[in-house]
């Protein structure tokens, strides 16, 4: 916590004994603060937010911010537990704007937590009736359909999603995870062709790309994209590193190697001796009585 927030931390908690108009000055701006700075809190806004907002309105209450204060009060009754001071913010915020899509997402926050799925999946599933582009309704009902346990369900809802918000690279990431848990690694192929095509320079996903082709038993294409990885980031990158050297004993099990992968199991099984080596841990002798054997098998 920033200087600035701790002061008026202590402002503010000083101001719950005898609530003036200073001191509610003090806890917005205490609230606004960890809003802006993206710092929850939730334990600090219940003791500075609730004692404030249960008020009657003596106090001028005029500001904007005030419902923002509701919002934040009730995103941390939900993470604390404490679901009768997020009810009552939810009663006042639905008071001040009865046909909010806003507040209507809040409501399925707190059926979420009360653990009536049913109840969030239905209110989701009519904000997406009402507003088609309703982003937050569709995520969240992949939320419910993974906290029901259902990763069928869950992958439904995530595509469902996707077909609105092609865009969202960690979505796709997140889809091909679930595949990946329901053992469908074709269709988590899939998922990490559209990853990479929009993130073309990170690393881990070539390399997650090409542990999915190398347990599909695609060597030549996991060598391939393992390569890659190792192009973008030759540093510490152990997993592509193993990943060459099980792809070539893999393929010359099968077909043998040429000069050229003879060369490239050797450069990769150095380079990650090197690495354990550098890092000075007991692990060295573990990998190279590893490499030893896949060199043998190769």
């Amino acid at each position: 916590m920033s200087a600035e927030a701790a002061a008026l931390l202590k402002q503010a908690t000083d101001g719950l004994a005898s609530p003036s108009q200073s001191a509610f000055t003090e806890t917005r701006r205490l609230l606004q603060i960890l809003r802006s700075t993206g710092q929850t809190a939730p334990r600090i806004v219940l003791e500075v937010g609730e004692n404030f907002l249960n008020l009657p309105p003596t106090l001028d209450f005029s500001s904007d911010s005030l419902w923002d204060m509701y919002e934040q009060v009730f995103v941390a009754g939900l993470q604390c537990g404490e679901l009768n001071v997020a009810k009552g913010c939810l009663a006042r915020l639905r008071k001040q704007f009865s046909n909010s899509l806003r507040v209507s997402r809040l409501y399925g926050l707190l059926f979420e937590a009360r653990g009536e799925y049913d109840k969030a999946t239905a209110l989701y599933r009519n904000n997406i009736q009402n507003c088609p582009t309703d982003q937050f309704s569709y995520r969240r009902q992949v939320v419910v359909a993974r906290a029901k346990g259902g990763i069928r369900a869950a992958i439904e809802a995530l595509n469902q999603y996707l077909g609105v918000f092609m865009n969202d690279v960690e979505a796709w990431g997140e889809l091909a995870d679930m595949y990946v848990d329901a053992q469908l690694y074709e269709n988590a192929c899939f998922c990490f062709e559209e990853v990479i095509i929009s993130s073309t320079q990170n690393y881990h996903n070539f390399t997650r790309y090409a542990e999915l082709l190398y347990t599909l038993k695609d060597y030549a294409a996991a060598l391939k994209n393992f390569s890659f990885s190792v192009e973008l980031s030759r540093e510490n990158n152990l997993r592509s590193y193993f990943g060459i050297c099980l792809c070539l004993s893999s393929m010359k099990q099968k077909n043998g190697l040429s000069t050229l992968e003879k060369e490239a199991f050797t450069l990769a099984k150095d380079r990650l001796l090197s690495i354990y080596q550098g890092e000075g841990t007991d692990m060295e002798p573990y990998v190279r009585d590893a490499l030893r054997l896949l060199e043998s098998e190769s």
